[in-house]
């Protein structure tokens, strides 16, 4: 971890004061343990057992956030093939359920992710790193940015307070939230491939001081994988993005970079992607155990990085989901995922930034 090396200096000095070198090893193992948070989840391949937990109100009703209806009411026009929606429009359709799929994403949910939602406290703590100022930087395609949007629903269930936004989804839109004396930037910067999220975690590195508050950690969440046509692209960009997460890890400063698992798609057949010239009047279930060439070669170069480089595991969450799509962009639209489903993926995130070393 870059945090290590920038202290080895220190721990040197410690330890030639002190005249031993068992108090510079108990003072590694020591921050090792409190310092270091993210790692790999691994979410049961087993089927889970109905469960007994009510969801709160906000899970499954947008008109609980405030936030989310401020996104849905934007009436500028959304650019290029889109421009016979409104942004507002574009953006409702994507995140909008069917009535009854809210209850069935809930009833799908890990248990373990169910209480930490139903204790939106407890999340934003673990996605804050239990600190008084943090920052979370989410980088990728119009999924990513819906879940950014769900995010905010869990600040407004926490209690917490926005005080300020800043910037255009063109570039890097970002908000600042306060409870009480603690603060939490959250941010979202829509992209496409892995080479421009890379270009903007460089650009974000070279302004950190003016945009975070001093002294302030932030977590880079990078999800891509919609844009993405074919596997040769998808699989030469994913490992030079690897490398560049694993070469960012050591350096000194840098903020932490997560990946999110690409999601599935369920648009029908046997992997359920999409196919140019077949749309599907609805949403299909995948066949048991399906996997596409997406998620074979994201297990493949991420799930055996070495050094290893933290990710979010969400297909097997995602995959059964099938239902809890919105009407997309005028259309059947097996892609985006309506809220409840992105409530889950908040909750993972949580999860794996709250697990001890040992279980990583």
């Amino acid at each position: 971890m870059p945090e290590i090396t920038c202290l080895l200096p220190l721990l040197g000095l410690l330890a030639t004061l002190a005249g031993t070198t068992f108090f510079i090893q108990e003072l590694i193992g020591s921050f090792l343990v409190s310092s270091q948070s993210f790692g790999l989840t691994t979410f049961p391949s087993v089927k889970q057992p109905a469960n007994t937990l009510k969801p709160p109100a906000w899970f499954s009703s947008d008109d609980q956030c405030l936030s989310m209806l401020e996104e849905h009411a934007d009436t500028s026009i959304a650019v290029g093939h889109l421009n016979n929606l409104t942004v507002g429009g574009l953006r409702a359709s994507e995140d909008t359920c069917p009535t009854e799929a809210g209850p069935r994403v809930w009833q799908l949910g890990p248990e373990r992710l169910l209480r930490l939602l139903l204790e939106p406290e407890k999340l934003l703590n673990l996605l804050m790193h239990h600190r008084q100022s943090a920052s979370l930087y989410f980088i990728g395609d119009s999924v990513a940015g819906q879940q950014f949007r769900a995010l905010k629903c869990l600040m407004e269930a926490a209690e917490w307070k926005r005080v300020s936004s800043l910037g255009g989804m063109e570039t890097v839109y970002q908000e600042r939230w306060t409870l009480k004396d603690r603060s939490f930037g959250i941010a979202f910067s829509f992209t496409t491939s892995f080479p421009t999220a890379a270009l903007r975690i460089k650009q974000r590195n070279e302004v950190r001081s003016h945009l975070l508050r001093g002294g302030e950690d932030e977590v880079v969440f990078v999800g891509e994988h919609a844009w993405y046509e074919n596997e040769e692209s998808w699989s030469g960009e994913l490992l030079h993005f690897t490398r560049f997460v694993q070469e960012q890890s050591q350096e000194c400063g840098s903020p932490m970079i997560i990946l999110r698992q690409p999601l599935p798609q369920h648009f029908g057949g046997a992997t359920g992607l999409f196919l140019k010239g077949h749309m599907p009047d609805k949403c299909h279930s995948l066949p048991a155990n399906a996997k596409d060439w997406r998620i074979s070669a994201f297990e493949a170069l991420v799930g055996q990085a070495s050094p290893p480089v933290p990710f979010v595991e969400v297909w097997d969450i995602s995959a059964p989901l099938y239902f809890a799509h919105g009407k997309g962009h005028g259309m059947t639209d097996c892609t985006h995922y309506c809220y409840p489903a992105l409530h889950l993926l908040n909750a993972a995130l949580a999860d794996l930034l709250g697990r001890p070393p040992s279980r990583r």
